[in-house]
């Protein structure tokens, strides 16, 4: 429990723009959670650090986070992680240039919202939207 508030702290200070702060106690939680084999807790930790490592254009880092958190969370049956982790993932396609990763992981939240039904449309503005500043990592917990 000790490192899930560990985790919270750091993803507070990353929204507060302490983002090398909150960064190194995502890190640290993670390493405790590793430790002790939290497989159950770990998408939610590696979820901030991918959202970190973003905001710090550390883009290989956020890659092997985020891909770690979404095979988690899909694993663990957490929707709500998943769909944010896609929502990253594609971030980080655009911020490589590779525009075509990027529409596969919008694609696959179409999954995630089969009554919104995502056009081509919608997904030319996701790409042209920087999405760290429009996904709400918090917000459904």
């Amino acid at each position: 429990m000790a490192a899930q508030v560990e985790d919270n702290l750091g993803y507070v200070m990353m929204c507060t723009d302490r983002l090398d702060e909150g960064i190194r106690r995502c890190e640290a939680a993670r390493a405790v959670m590793e430790e002790l084999g939290a497989e159950h807790y770990m998408y939610e930790v590696l979820q901030d650090l991918c959202y970190g490592y973003v905001l710090v254009d550390e883009l290989d880092n956020a890659f092997n986070c985020g891909s770690e958190a979404l095979e988690l969370a899909i694993e663990h049956d957490d929707q709500q992680i998943a769909k944010n982790c896609l929502f990253l993932l594609s971030e980080i396609a655009v911020r490589r240039g590779d525009t075509f990763g990027a529409r596969r992981y919008l694609h696959e939240l179409t999954a995630y919202y089969p009554e919104a039904g995502i056009s081509e449309e919608i997904i030319d503005v996701f790409l042209a939207t920087d999405l760290t500043t429009v996904v709400n990592l918090r917000g459904q917990r």
